[in-house]
């Protein structure tokens, strides 16, 4: 394989399935940053939720109306904003006793009186990763910026981004990504293709596949592929992953809340294959005391190439916190 030319297949299928497109109703808006009242049972753990999205959503209606140049618009955004704060702890057992803590963040904010396909994004991920990637593997960085649905009558499904990967000196990040989903019977197919442009290490692409099959009784069956190239990798890495796991379909990140065993294994093509690494892991999340808090934890065992395939046992746990409408949790 070329490694300047990964196979284009993904992208064909997305780009050549049909599409349709409709207009959503839109609907009165009540007025913005009003304080909704306070349950008398409200604890103050609910109250620093319900303030830290109430001066979330307040800052967006203010970059909103700045770059509308202070129109004002009867319309609600049919997608509303989200925010994610999430930590990470991983204690693994690698000839001493080790752990890491990574900071999550994510925010997918929409301007609906700018324009209804613009809207800002902040996560602490880079367009070079493999789904699967551990936190602990990667750079961490906070990346910031706008992103934008182009939607092209013949391409409605590309979005473009651009911002910088907060740093000292910043590095300028480009994306654009076309992703659709398909969901014949109880099977669900989501191919995707990104290419993207990083100022400090070049031009790379990452194409992805994920096959869904759900039984009657919330058995989950996923398969996860992905493959990247980059202008600084070694030829073509890749990633495979398995997953069986009881859970309920969601909306936060395809799955609330559930049990799951998966298996990974990720490797590079740099004219012969090479295996890098396997890792199994027990997955469990649900969410805890609130339906916007959650909490996932279980073991893991890896095993590397580079370690001569030593066994490497660890422990994952992590909280996520959603700042969402509250139409869009999941009870």
């Amino acid at each position: 394989m070329n490694k300047c030319h990964l196979s284009t297949a993904v992208l064909l299928t997305i780009l050549a399935a049909p599409c349709a497109t409709a207009e959503e109703p839109q609907t009165s808006a009540p007025e913005r940053n009003v304080v909704p009242a306070v349950p008398a049972h409200t604890s103050r753990l609910d109250s620093v939720h319900r303030m830290t999205g109430l001066f979330l959503r307040g800052a967006v209606d203010r970059v909103d109306s700045f770059f509308a140049g202070g129109v004002e618009a009867d319309v609600i955004p049919s997608r509303p904003s989200r925010f994610l704060i999430g930590i990470d702890t991983v204690i693994e057992d690698d000839d001493d006793l080790q752990y890491n803590v990574d900071l999550e963040l994510e925010a997918d904010v929409h301007l609906p009186l700018t324009d209804r396909r613009l809207g800002l994004f902040l996560h602490s991920s880079l367009p070079d990763e493999l789904p699967g990637e551990d936190p602990d593997d990667t750079e961490g960085a906070l990346v910031a910026g706008l992103r934008r649905t182009l939607g092209l009558r013949r391409l409605p499904y590309l979005d473009f981004s651009a911002g910088l990967k907060v740093r000292t000196p910043p590095v300028g990040v480009l994306n654009i990504r076309t992703q659709r989903e398909f969901t014949p019977g109880r099977w669900k197919i989501v191919p995707s293709w990104r290419g993207f442009w990083l100022s400090d290490d070049g031009f790379g692409e990452l194409q992805s596949l994920r096959i869904d099959r759900w039984t009657k009784k919330n058995l989950l069956l996923r398969s996860n592929s992905a493959a990247k190239w980059t202008e600084e990798s070694d030829g073509v890495e890749w990633e495979q992953s398995f997953l069986l796991a009881l859970c309920r379909r969601g909306t936060f990140r395809n799955l609330d809340r559930g049990t799951g065993v998966r298996y990974q294994v990720f490797g590079h093509k740099s004219g012969s294959g090479v295996v890098d690494k396997h890792r199994v892991s027990l997955i469990y999340r649900r969410a805890v005391w609130r339906p916007w808090l959650y909490v996932r934890m279980g073991p893991e065992i890896a095993w590397e190439n580079e370690d001569g395939w030593g066994s490497v046992p660890a422990f994952r746990i992590g909280v996520d916190a959603l700042l969402w409408a509250q139409e869009d949790l999941q009870r």
